[in-house]
């Protein structure tokens, strides 16, 4: 018997990766309870870090060039470290979906090695944008040129790091991982978290729209109360924030998949 077009299409569906990803992720609720768990604790980490260094600079007058530089070099060494510790429990956490572990501890120094790498690379990027806008455009052009660049930085980047990072899991090498990475990136499947990530919001702000266009209907043929609409406002700004945090946690899983299929 053949199939319908609905069935063929319901079909494929269910066959992709992203429906897979999506059907992965909420599998485990408490592989989801721990990523958020861990990335609460790298932003507790970072905000008493930059308390730290805040209290450093301001406290201690670090005159010479040489003694600045030291201090900037050992926080960087510190900040990536601590990155470091917290995505190498989240790759484990990710991959646990697989029933895997492919991080020990003893990965942590070239894994670290490779973040500083990173780093470094987004650091020079960013720091040659800088260069080409302040030098070649006109200042008045300076914040949309900054905008833009960098949302086509991120839009490159974010593949970028976590392809780098899952190959790694995958090789255990810094090359390996580096080359994988860049060859990806001139493929369309780096792009699909991406993809999903913008369509999904898209979708998410077409329905806020329409019932905000519904509660300010019936709020200002009621009512005509702002204070109403101001604490809508602020509900949808949360709400937003959450909405693209989940996008954020299921495309951990989204990468992994992809990742697997190469």
């Amino acid at each position: 018997m053949k199939k319908s077009k609905f069935a063929t299409i319901k079909e494929k569906i269910n066959k992709s990766t992203i429906f897979q990803s999506l059907k992965l992720f909420f599998s485990k609720p408490s592989k989801i309870l721990f990523m958020i768990l861990v990335d609460l604790v790298l932003i507790a980490l970072i905000m008493l870090f930059s308390i730290q260094t805040n209290f450093v600079f301001t406290r201690f007058e670090l005159s010479s060039i040489i003694l600045f530089s030291i201090v900037v070099l050992i926080n960087a060494l510190i900040m990536t470290a601590i990155y470091t510790l917290t995505k190498l429990k989240l790759l484990n956490i990710v991959f646990g979906y697989l029933n895997e572990k492919p991080l020990q501890w003893s990965d942590f120094k070239k894994f670290w090695s490779l973040n500083i790498l990173l780093f470094l690379i987004i650091i020079i990027i960013n720091f040659t944008i800088s260069l080409i806008v302040t030098y070649l455009i006109k200042q008045e052009y300076h914040q949309s040129i900054f905008v833009v660049a960098g949302l086509i930085l991120m839009f490159f980047l974010y593949p970028f790091v976590n392809l780098v990072h899952y190959s790694f899991c995958k090789h255990k090498s810094i090359k390996k991982s580096f080359s994988f990475s860049l060859k990806s990136l001139s493929k369309s499947f780096a792009y699909m978290p991406n993809i999903f990530f913008l369509v999904a919001f898209i979708a998410f702000y077409i329905v806020v729209y329409l019932i905000n266009f519904i509660v300010a209907g019936v709020v200002f043929k009621t009512s005509q109360n702002i204070l109403v609409m101001q604490n809508f406002a602020k509900i949808v700004i949360v709400c937003s924030v959450a909405f693209g945090y989940l996008l954020y946690l299921i495309n951990r899983v989204y990468f992994l998949n992809l990742i697997r299929e190469k």
